[in-house]
Order: C-alpha cells, then sequence, then structure tokens
C-alpha cells in the first residue's frame, strides 16, 4: 500500500479511528482523482484524516500497456472522527462537526462530490467500513447515502 497522508503528529493524543473504503474496477485515471479528492477532503472539517494509504494498480507488462487496466483499490485511513450511522434527519448541530457521517454524505459532501467529478465513478458500487469493521454500501449520487449490509444479507 502506498502513503499518500500522514499527518499524525498533528493529531498527537487524539483518538483515531480506523476505515477502509474500496472501489471496485478503477482505472488508473480513477484512482488518481479519487487519491486527490481524499487530499480535499483531509482537514479538520472535512474528513480530519491523519493517515491514508492506497493499494497500487496491478503492473502490467508491454502487451498489457494498452489495456484498459482496472482493480479494486481499497482506501485506509485513519480520521478523528467516529462514525455513528446516524440518519440525517436525527444529525444535531454538533454532529456537523464531530460525526464522521455529515462529511460521507449529503449534498456537496465526499461521496456526493464524486458523483459530480465527471470521472465516469456514479455507477461504482464502493464499499465502506466502519471502525467495528461493520460493511456498508455506498450509493453515489446527487446526496449519496450509505447502508449498513445486513449478516443475513451477505448469507444470501
Amino acid at each position: 500500500m502506498e502513503e499518500i497522508i500522514n499527518v499524525l503528529e498533528d493529531y498527537e493524543g487524539v483518538t483515531l479511528y480506523d476505515y477502509r473504503v474500496i472501489f471496485p474496477s478503477i482505472n488508473k485515471k480513477q484512482r488518481n482523482f479519487l487519491i486527490d479528492h481524499f487530499h480535499e477532503y483531509a482537514w479538520n472539517v472535512g474528513l480530519s484524516i491523519a493517515q491514508c494509504f492506497v493499494t497500487t494498480m496491478p503492473k502490467t507488462g508491454l502487451l498489457g500497456a494498452f489495456k484498459n487496466n482496472v482493480a479494486d483499490i481499497e482506501f485506509v485511513f485513519k480520521s478523528s472522527k467516529p462514525y455513528e450511522d446516524k440518519d440525517q434527519i436525527e444529525w444535531t448541530e454538533s454532529d456537523l462537526v464531530d460525526l464522521l457521517d455529515t462529511r460521507l454524505v449529503g449534498k456537496e459532501q465526499f461521496f456526493s462530490n464524486i458523483y459530480y467529478s465527471g470521472e465516469d465513478l456514479e455507477n461504482n458500487k464502493p464499499k465502506f467500513f466502519d471502525q467495528h469493521g461493520y460493511e456498508y454500501d455506498v450509493i453515489i449520487d446527487k446526496y449519496s447515502s450509505i447502508i449498513k449490509v445486513n449478516i443475513t444479507d451477505k448469507e444470501q
């Protein structure tokens, strides 16, 4: 994995939560856009990212250099904001500042801005994993949403 953000010293003494986002079938251009997108949202008012890693694109030989090389790309990051899986109608003023939920979904937030990127990611089906390891399906659209995957859904 490649480290793309490291400002751990700015978060010394602060509780950090571990998250993962997996974008399936991403090409190199889309991966580069997503790396930039994580950087844009890394600040305290955004996702408050202390450290972030991303998987690398698979190597291709000379014959594979002209193919549309795609891979599932995983971002692993540490944030000072907890994720609580709260419905938007339940958000309080302090939640807007303190919770990761409020920066991931909603108009003009992390996932909804991917929808408007022009990088052909609006039909991508990312997976988000919270600090407890729970899996969520991400819907990328104007407002975006994160839906918890039930264990029974996985078994079917």
